[in-house]
């Protein structure tokens, strides 16, 4: 026995595993001697249950490397139906592309002819408008009447002179007039005194004829003195009665003096009046030739103002049809200038495109042509405003029509550049697809790695059952197995060198009973 155990502790495993296989009974009888039933038992049951534990990885990683490779060939029938979208999107692409590309070639077309009849639009309304400058303005409004000018100035030169001779003679009359209203507020005046003085002479007159009579009837009795009382004598009487009668004579005959200077002052002031009466005669008629002649200026002058007015009116308006005309020759200039550049850059911009698109002359001009001819009025050779105004709006137009066209060119190139700059959305979605799909085969790799291991590990414990399911040590040959019968064989070989087999023994046992566990190989 010391031979054989020696022969394991000094031999590997290789050499345990050839002696097995070389069915050497009496190394096998040794060797079951030696090892304890529990090591057996906890061997027979760490191998069943690793191949358990084996068989379920295994199923696990089998189910997953499955599960994986339906989803990679899930990911692999969208990987293609991807490639058939982005193949059916290049081709739609390309038909757009195309169709974008020749609707560029016909705008730029357009563009181009639209240019070039905005700029002989421009130039044929160019040729208009210098043909109106140059045109004579002979048919214009003249700005006054010459006749009716002479007439009225004629009228005005007569009507001043009646007008002077008139005022002077007015004039004349009212200072006579004038001076015979105060001659006869002096003969009234005069007169008035006149009368003031013959009735204060009357006054008298009547006073001494009544002392006259009362003297005379005094004498017819005897004259008393009026201071004294005493009787007057006959010579005192006659003399004093003389005298009364000859102061009553005086006063008699300064009275008729009077009343006669009365008369003849009443007279002056009645032919005063009647002076004065013709003059204010010949001043009102005078007043009234005037009047006359005033009412007539006045009629002059209302229709010289009227006539006036309508040449200012007929000013005005010359001024504004010349205002008008400046107006819109300045239109027309402004016109010729942007419609000839507008034009030529519009053509240019056409010409450039199509150029670029590499189809020169591809599209036909849709333009119609632009007139090229002066217009001019029926039967006259003049250049009519109206064929101006349908120049400017045919220039007009053109421009717009080329402004649209260029908008319409600019579109179109913008939306083919953006076309051609348009990438393919269902390349990324390919590339993800396909990008998950190697991430999946890299799972599906390590998986199948795994469960390689696993099923080699499994065989290899499947080998170690039928191992146990045999009688003897043959069923060590599982790796910890047969590294429990070196390790044992050794500390056997050391016990018979030093007598404490059986002590070991007992306390490996007892250690094993205490742990309650079967013992683990390393």
């Amino acid at each position: 026995h010391t031979d054989l155990l020696g022969r394991v502790a000094f031999h590997d495993q290789a050499s345990v595993m050839s002696l097995l296989h070389a069915g050497d009974k009496a190394f096998k009888d040794v060797l079951a001697k030696v090892l304890e039933l529990d090591v057996w038992a906890a061997a027979k049951d760490l191998a069943g249950a690793r191949l358990k534990a084996a068989k379920q990885t295994l199923t696990e990683h089998e189910a997953t490397v499955a599960a994986r490779q339906d989803y990679i060939d899930r990911l692999m029938a969208e990987v293609a139906a991807a490639q058939e979208r982005e193949q059916a999107w290049e081709v739609s692409q390309q038909e757009r592309l195309q169709h974008a590309k020749k609707e560029a070639v016909k705008a730029a077309g357009s563009a181009a002819d639209a240019g070039n009849g905005c700029r002989e639009a421009a130039v044929n309304l160019e040729q208009l408008a210098a043909a109106l400058r140059s045109q004579d303005t002979t048919d214009r409004i003249p700005f006054s009447d010459s006749a009716d000018q002479d007439d009225a100035d004629g009228l005005d030169e007569s009507n001043q002179l009646e007008e002077m001779t008139d005022s002077a003679m007015a004039e004349e009359l009212g200072a006579l007039l004038h001076a015979i209203e105060e001659k006869l507020r002096g003969l009234e005046s005069k007169s008035v005194k006149l009368q003031v003085a013959a009735a204060s002479t009357a006054t008298a007159l009547a006073a001494a004829e009544a002392h006259l009579q009362g003297y005379v009837d005094k004498g017819k009795g005897g004259a008393v003195c009026t201071e004294c009382l005493q009787p007057v004598a006959e010579e005192h009487y006659a003399a004093q009665m003389e005298r009364l009668e000859r102061e009553t004579h005086l006063i008699r005959e300064q009275h008729e003096v009077r009343e006669r200077s009365v008369e003849l002052q009443q007279q002056r002031v009645r032919e005063a009046q009647e002076r004065r009466t013709a003059v204010r005669a010949r001043l009102d008629a005078a007043g009234e030739r005037q009047a006359a002649k005033q009412a007539m200026l006045r009629e002059a002058l209302s229709r010289q103002r009227e006539r006036a007015r309508r040449q200012a009116q007929r000013l005005q308006e010359q001024q504004a049809a010349t205002a008008a005309q400046e107006r819109r020759l300045g239109e027309a200039g402004w016109l010729v200038e942007k419609g000839i550049q507008t034009g030529e850059q519009i053509h240019a911009l056409g010409e450039e495109s199509l150029h670029d698109l590499e189809q020169p002359g591809a599209v036909e001009s849709t333009q119609p042509p632009a007139a090229t001819q002066l217009a001019t009025s029926s039967g006259c050779g003049e250049v009519s405003w109206n064929a101006l105004g349908e120049a400017m709006e045919q220039t007009t137009t053109a421009l717009e029509l080329a402004e649209a066209s260029a908008s319409r060119l600019a579109e179109r190139e913008a939306a083919l550049g953006r076309m051609s700059k348009e990438g393919n959305p269902h390349c990324d979605e390919r590339l993800r697809l396909e990008a998950m799909v190697r991430a999946e085969e890299d799972r599906v790799e390590s998986s199948s790695v795994l469960a390689d291991a696993a099923r080699g590990e499994v065989e290899q414990l499947l080998e170690v059952d039928k191992a146990f399911a045999r009688t003897g040590i043959q069923s060590y040959l599982v790796d910890e197995a047969l590294s429990e019968v070196q390790r044992r064989a050794s500390a056997h070989l050391e016990v018979l060198a030093g007598g404490s087999l059986t002590l070991e023994l007992s306390a490996t046992r007892k250690a094993k009973s205490r742990a309650g566990a079967a013992p683990s190989f390393p």
